[in-house]
Parts: C-alpha cells; sequence; structure tokens
C-alpha cells in the first residue's frame, strides 16, 4: 500500500479492493480463497446488507449544519460534497422547504470516482425555520433520490 508492505490495520496478509463498491465488498485480512458453483449469501447479506453493494449516487450538506443560526437578509453559502462512483456527478441541486430545485455550482471539473464538491449561496427573507436538501445527479443521469427516509440501514444509502 503506497510502496510498502500491506500494515494489518488494512488487511495484511491480503486485501480485495472492488472498484464501485462499498467498503463491505472490499474484505481485509483474506487468507484462503474457495471457488464455489451457486450462489452464497455471506453474513452481512443475510441481514440484509446489499448484494452488489454498487456506489449510489449520494450527497450532503456540511455547511451550515442543523443547528446553526443564519441572519436574516445575510447571503449564506451552502455547500457539501456528492459521490457517484465511477459516473461522475455533473449536477448538484438545492432546494429550500420542498420548493423548486435551484442549480449549484460545482467547485470543479466532475471525474469518476472522486467526491465533487459544490456550493450554493442562499439568502433566507423570512425569520423562521428552513429545510434545506440537495441532490446529485452523474453523468448517466440516475439522481440521488429525493426521499431519504425509510431507506433502511443498509441500503448503500442513495439519498439527498
Amino acid at each position: 500500500m503506497n510502496g510498502a508492505p500491506l500494515p494489518p490495520e488494512h488487511g495484511f496478509p491480503a486485501r480485495l479492493l472492488v472498484p464501485g463498491r462499498y467498503g463491505m465488498k472490499n474484505p481485509k485480512w483474506i487468507v484462503a480463497l474457495e471457488v464455489i458453483d451457486e450462489p452464497y449469501a455471506g453474513y452481512w447479506e443475510k441481514l440484509g446488507w446489499s448484494d452488489t453493494a454498487e456506489y449510489k449516487p449520494n450527497t450532503l450538506i456540511f455547511q451550515p449544519s442543523s443547528d446553526d443560526k443564519v441572519a436574516l437578509g445575510k447571503p449564506l453559502t451552502v455547500a457539501g460534497p456528492a459521490f457517484a462512483g465511477s459516473d461522475p456527478v455533473v449536477a448538484v441541486d438545492l432546494r429550500v422547504n420542498d420548493g423548486p430545485w435551484q442549480p449549484c455550482t460545482l467547485d470543479y471539473a466532475p471525474g469518476a470516482d472522486i467526491w465533487t464538491f459544490w456550493h450554493h449561496v442562499w439568502t433566507p427573507t423570512q425569520p423562521g425555520n428552513y429545510t434545506l436538501q440537495v441532490r446529485c445527479t452523474p453523468l448517466g443521469g440516475k439522481s440521488s433520490i429525493d426521499n431519504a427516509k425509510n431507506l433502511g440501514d443498509y441500503s448503500g444509502y442513495g439519498g439527498s
């Protein structure tokens, strides 16, 4: 790893890295392989984890935090990351209180297998609480879902 022997905390003696899959499909500490001729459900899959564990488009708001108080009438930068694995994120949109989606600015050119950072300047115009939501769309066109509630803990989050 990085030109040195694989350290134990990262899976020595061997680790399998599967591109485009969440970490649960990248096993560590491999000491043997067994070839089988039928489908196999592992420990985590039997508990409801995704069988394929493919990356799903997802995005988060890092700024502001959910408990921040912001100044009325003052521009606020809303920002965060978006990711969709090898399918580059090409658009991020923000909405306020279930209103219309507004395009965000991508902070650098999209690329495969990288987090895309984005931002949007928004100005609160009335006192009160606001709900901000963001979604991302990769080049392949399959956006993160608009309603991230009730996905389950092991779905491979695809929300916004």
